[in-house]
């Protein structure tokens, strides 16, 4: 990096809360970049403005950061004002960073100004709705809209890759989370193959000490556990489906703890709901309690860009069983049982198998390590690589 002063222009609003969800995996990822950027080049090299909307949430640890560190901040409404703002030259600025790769004509910009951009993932071309998504809803409007989207998915995923064409055509550089991520835009986005950097994992999320005393939660220790059940592409209804089918036969005996809540029609279909345990909203605090007292962590999602869940619960030696989709796989291998999410059948047998023969805690060991040591290396490089662009 050369000896001037580089000033960044950092999204932190894509951080901040998101159809209607406090905390995010794309927000964890814009904080703990934006953590890692601020502590090592802030004054060092670099003056980093963080762009966020001063009435909404964000956490106090960042806020104290900002204070501590002596970081410009500029309120804004939603994260295009940061390219409006830039256009306009009422801020001046070397480097455009954002996570939540907001769409923007790179000609508003300064020619020399260099523009990054991390790309998750191409969630909304590989999976826009599911067959069972409207299940996931209670308005009728909501459902009908959700019935549509499947008849016309065909349609979406051309539109929706359009979409992400134009959003990558803004950045000079493109960071991807996985080597699916950027398999899937070199495939579909090939204009997008000199501008890829390079595969940069996700990074750990800032971490909250379970603090049971705290918690308030009475779920016991040994359950099954997902997350996200509220969410479609989480997947939560088939895998209600396969675990009802164990407790109609007493295959298992053991609770489910469900955290995000569910629609009423999937919680009437639930045939044992006594087997349930339904858990609306959990802090950061409560979600690592759970985490670290389940006895098996369950993420039959979808779509993944990068999947951080899975990792979460193997830092407490936990077993998992999750989807053989996109990039799980190529994190997890051999350290948990795969599944097609898509089988309710399937998905039975391997909670069966992993409540019987968990995974060796060495092996899981041995994965968290190896996964949580590239991330915290790669996370030094994408700060490398924003400070010295």
């Amino acid at each position: 990096m050369d000896n001037k002063i580089k000033t960044i222009a950092y999204d932190l609003i894509t951080a901040q809360p998101s159809f209607g969800s406090k905390f995010h995996g794309g927000g964890e990822y814009v904080k703990a970049v934006f953590e890692e950027l601020v502590n090592r080049y802030q004054g060092n090299g670099a003056e980093i403005i963080a762009f966020y909307a001063k009435d909404r949430f964000l956490d106090d640890w960042i806020k104290d950061l900002i204070k501590e560190k002596n970081v410009r901040t500029v309120y804004i409404n939603e994260p295009n004002d940061i390219i409006s703002k830039i256009s306009s030259g009422e801020v001046k600025c070397d480097v455009f960073y954002s996570a939540g790769t907001i769409v923007f004509d790179r000609k508003e910009l300064p020619v020399d100004m260099i523009t990054i951009g991390t790309f998750h993932d191409l969630r909304d071309f590989e999976e826009p709705v599911d067959n069972y998504s409207h299940l996931y809803y209670d308005g009728m409007t909501d459902k009908i809209k959700q019935c549509g989207k499947y008849l016309r998915r065909g349609y979406l995923r051309n539109r929706n890759l359009g979409r992400y064409a134009v959003c990558a055509a803004g950045y000079d550089r493109i960071v991807c989370v996985s080597e699916h991520t950027r398999a899937m835009m070199e495939t579909y986005l090939p204009e997008t193959r000199n501008k890829i950097a390079g595969v940069l994992y996700t990074p750990s999320k800032h971490y909250m000490e379970p603090e049971s005393e705290k918690t308030g939660l009475n779920v016991g220790t040994g359950y099954v556990l997902m997350i996200s059940t509220n969410r479609w592409i989480k997947n939560s209804y088939r895998a209600l489906k396969a675990l009802d089918r164990l407790y109609d036969n007493k295959t298992i005996d053991r609770k489910t703890v469900l955290v995000g809540g569910l629609s009423k029609g999937i919680k009437k279909s639930i045939r044992h709901s006594e087997m349930f345990e339904f858990i609306p909203y959990v802090s950061p605090e409560e979600l690592e309690y759970l985490y670290s007292n389940c006895g098996l962590f369950v993420y039959p999602t979808l779509n993944e860009g990068f999947g951080m869940p899975p990792l979460e619960a193997m830092k407490y030696g936990k077993t998992c069983v999750i989807s053989a989709l996109c990039s799980l796989p190529e994190l997890y291998a051999g350290s948990a049982y795969l599944i097609n999410p898509y089988s309710e059948e399937e998905m039975a047998s391997r909670i069966y198998m992993a409540l019987n023969n968990p995974i060796d805690t060495e092996d899981i060991k041995a994965t968290y390590n190896r996964v949580t040591q590239r991330q915290s290396d790669d996370l030094r490089k994408l700060a490398d690589m924003i400070a010295g662009a």
